[in-house]
C-alpha cells in the first residue's frame, strides 16, 4: 500500500465536499459542522485553513474565482480537480476495503492494566461502562431524530458504526469487570503478586511474581475435572477413587468426576451402560430392565445376563468343532437343550 501524500481525514472531507461543488474555507467548515461531520473528524478552522492550502499545493484543488459578499474580506472559491477526484475515488476505496491498524487509547491502557491493582481496575472501568451507556443512549437519541426528520440511512451510517462498536466494548468491560470481580481471570494471581500489600522492594515484588508465576504453571500442570479453565485454581470434582482401572487397563487420575453407570472404554471416549442410572434405555426384548435400580452388584449381573445366555448357546457348537474328525455330528444348539429337558 503506497504511502499517500495527504494522509488528514480532513483533507478527504474538503476533497469529498468540493466533489458535489465548488466553496470557500468558511463555507466548507459551516457545512460539514451543519452535518455533524466533526463527530468523525477532528475539525479546527485553522487547520482547515492548512489542509486546503496543501490540497492546493498538491494539484488536488485549484482557486477558481475570488468573491467580496458585502464590506466582508475576499474569500477564494475552490472547486476540485480531475487529480483530486482521482485520489478522492483511489482514497475511499483503500479505506472502505483494508482494515489497517490504529492505535486506541483503551488499547494503550489495556496493554498495561497490571500498573493499577485488581480492585482499582475494576472500579475504574465501572465507571468506563457507566460512560459508555451515555454515550450509546445519546447515539440512539440522534439516530431516532434523523428517522423523525425523515434523513435517509445513508447519511447517518457513521452513527450506527460508533454505536456498534460503543456496544461491542461494553459487552468486553463487562466480561472484564466479571472476571476481574470473580477473581477467574487468567493470571489474577501473578496481578495481586505484582501489587504485594505493603512491599516497595524492587526485588521482592519481582520474588513475589515469580512465585506467583511458578504456582500458576504447577496449577496449569495439575489434572482437572472437565469444564474448569486451566489456571483458575478450581478444585476439581471428586467421586473416582485414586487409580480406579478401566476396562483397558489404564487408569483414571485422582479426583475425576465419573457419572453413575459409566463404563470407561479403551482411548478417551464414555459409554454409558443401559440400564443403570444415567445410561440410555435399553433395546426393546433385550431382557435388561430399564435403569431403575441402585448403582452396584445387582445391574452388573442384569447387564451381563444376555451375555451369559449367548455363550450357553455357543459353547456346545463350539466343543463339537474341538472334535477331531469322524467322531459324528455336532449337536446344533436345539438338540441339546431338548437332550438336557430330557
Amino acid at each position: 500500500m503506497a504511502r499517500r501524500r495527504m494522509a488528514n481525514m480532513l483533507a478527504l472531507a474538503v476533497l469529498g465536499i468540493l466533489n458535489e461543488r465548488p466553496m470557500h474555507p468558511y463555507e466548507m467548515s459551516t457545512t460539514m459542522r451543519e452535518r455533524h461531520k466533526e463527530d468523525s473528524i477532528k475539525l479546527t478552522y485553522g487547520s482547515l485553513y492548512t489542509v486546503v492550502d496543501a490540497l492546493a499545493h498538491n494539484g488536488y484543488i485549484t482557486a477558481r474565482e475570488t468573491v467580496r459578499d458585502g464590506r466582508r474580506p475576499e474569500r477564494t472559491v475552490y472547486e476540485i480537480t480531475p487529480a483530486g477526484r482521482t485520489e478522492l475515488y483511489d482514497w475511499m476505496s483503500e479505506l472502505v476495503s483494508t482494515p489497517t491498524k490504529e492505535y486506541l487509547r483503551f488499547e494503550a491502557a489495556l496493554s498495561m492494566l497490571a500498573v493499577l491493582t485488581p480492585e482499582d481496575t475494576a472500579r475504574l472501568l465501572t465507571e468506563r461502562r457507566n460512560r459508555l451507556l451515555l454515550q450509546i443512549e445519546h447515539s440512539h437519541a440522534g439516530e431516532a431524530l434523523a428517522v423523525r426528520k425523515g434523513l435517509p440511512r445513508l447519511f447517518t451510517l457513521e452513527t450506527e458504526y460508533f454505536s456498534a462498536l460503543a456496544e461491542a466494548e461494553l459487552r468486553y468491560v463487562d466480561e472484564l469487570i466479571s472476571e476481574i470481580t470473580n477473581r477467574t481471570l487468567d493470571g489474577i494471581h501473578i496481578w495481586d503478586a505484582i501489587h504485594t500489600r505493603g512491599e516497595t522492594d524492587p526485588e521482592r515484588i519481582r520474588e513475589a511474581v515469580l512465585k506467583a508465576l511458578e504456582g500458576q504453571r504447577r496449577r496449569d500442570r495439575a489434572p482437572r475435572a472437565p469444564g474448569i479453565p486451566a489456571g483458575t485454581g478450581a478444585p476439581a470434582e471428586t467421586g473416582t477413587p485414586a487409580g480406579t482401572k478401566t476396562s483397558a487397563g489404564s487408569r483414571i487420575p485422582a479426583g475425576t468426576s465419573i457419572p453413575a453407570g459409566t463404563v470407561i472404554l479403551a482411548g478417551s471416549r464414555t459409554h454409558p451402560v443401559p440400564g443403570t442410572p444415567g445410561g440410555p434405555a435399553p433395546p426393546a426384548g433385550s431382557g435388561i430392565p430399564g435403569g431403575s435400580a441402585e448403582p452396584g452388584q445387582e445391574p452388573r449381573k442384569q447387564v451381563w445376563e444376555p451375555v451369559r445366555k449367548i455363550r450357553e448357546i455357543r459353547e456346545p457348537v463350539r466343543q463339537a468343532q474341538r472334535k477331531p474328525p469322524g467322531s459324528g455330528p455336532a449337536p446344533c444348539p436345539e438338540n441339546t437343550a431338548g437332550k438336557k429337558e430330557e
